[in-house]
């Protein structure tokens, strides 16, 4: 039976998908105990003629591509492969990342056997890359694996991240949970409950994982949808919250949406004025501005309130800020030259 699959949603990836790929394929593992699933979310590139080279390439490996006629998202595209997956564990790798080990297998495997009771074994840790030259690292890992609850690795252990990729994750499991398609961030929600309901979770220090910092991902982009979606799957987070019993975790999950709110204020530079008061203004009028659901300071408090009812004055005031620090920089970095 096949031990592992490995997901990678592809859109535009036609320039670094070959990295990805082989950096599993690399793994000192045998074929016959793992797969790989390649989802083309019907990119506009020349992915399929490359995904064909890899595949007459690599002809002994077990490579699968499912093509879309409709492009879903990563989310839908993950949805896809899940249904489609024979592993017993799962991985997701996006497509312009990859591993940075060969190892990661064995090491997984080694964990699922000490940690049968596991549902998700995950990295606290991964690696930043600039650029795309290849990272390949060869130390001998030190995992200071620890078993948790989910609700306690959420809560309590300061591990918890956004980042879906860092993880197996057993198929039984995450069956039962869809990411939401043809959106953005559709995978923090789904994190998220996947985590808080999972029984047995193994945490690991081990980065095996590369996240490249691409400058023209969609999500890197100006695209005010963006700012829109990270609104709307805080909402969704929110909610989940405030539907819980008092306690830890509910006080963890709040005090996490309340610093993403908050984080709002130094986001919504990056998009056009309007853009962003459109955003906030219909943000503001959302639960996400109940004040009553978090746990306050004086100054936090004084920043979300100005938001919520001057939005218009507070994105002005942020924009002024932005332009006097400039041009101080500017008058003050003339003079030291």
């Amino acid at each position: 039976k096949m031990l592992f699959t490995v997901i990678i949603p592809a859109y535009n990836a036609e320039k670094f998908i070959a990295r990805s790929v082989n950096s599993v394929l690399k793994q000192d593992y045998p074929y016959c105990n793992y797969e790989i699933i390649i989802v083309d979310d019907c990119s506009p590139d020349n992915l399929q003629k490359k995904l064909s080279e890899l595949c007459a390439e690599n002809h002994d490996a077990n490579i699968r591509v499912i093509r879309h006629t409709e492009n879903k998202k990563q989310g839908g595209a993950r949805n896809t492969a899940i249904r489609e997956s024979r592993g017993e564990w799962i991985f997701f790798l996006d497509a312009d990342d990859y591993w940075i080990r060969t190892d990661v297998f064995k090491v997984f495997e080694s964990l699922i056997l000490k940690y049968p009771e596991s549902s998700i074994i995950e990295s606290a840790t991964h690696r930043d890359v600039g650029g795309y030259n290849l990272i390949v690292e060869h130390s001998t890992p030190q995992l200071n694996a620890n078993l948790y609850s989910g609700a306690d690795y959420f809560s309590d252990s300061g591990a918890y991240t956004g980042y879906i990729w860092t993880a197996a994750y057993k198929r039984d499991y995450i069956c039962n949970f869809q990411f939401r398609e043809k959106v953005f961030f559709e995978d923090g929600d789904w994190k998220l409950i996947v985590f808080i309901n999972c029984p047995k979770i193994v945490s690991i220090d081990f980065p095996f994982y590369a996240y490249v910092a691409n400058p023209v991902s969609t999500i890197r982009g100006r695209n005010i949808e963006v700012f829109r979606a990270n609104i709307e799957v805080n909402r969704i987070i929110l909610n989940v919250f405030l539907g819980l019993s008092k306690g830890k975790l509910r006080d963890a999950g709040l005090n996490r949406v309340k610093r993403n709110v908050k984080s709002w204020f130094k986001v919504s530079k990056e998009y056009s004025f309007r853009g962003s008061y459109k955003a906030l203004n219909h943000a503001s009028s959302t639960e996400l501005f109940n004040l009553s659901n978090y746990t306050l300071t004086g100054m936090e408090k004084i920043a979300l309130l100005s938001l919520k009812h001057c939005t218009l004055l507070t994105l002005l005031s942020i924009r002024a800020g932005i332009y006097t620090r400039r041009f101080y920089r500017k008058i003050y970095g003339k003079r030291l030259n």
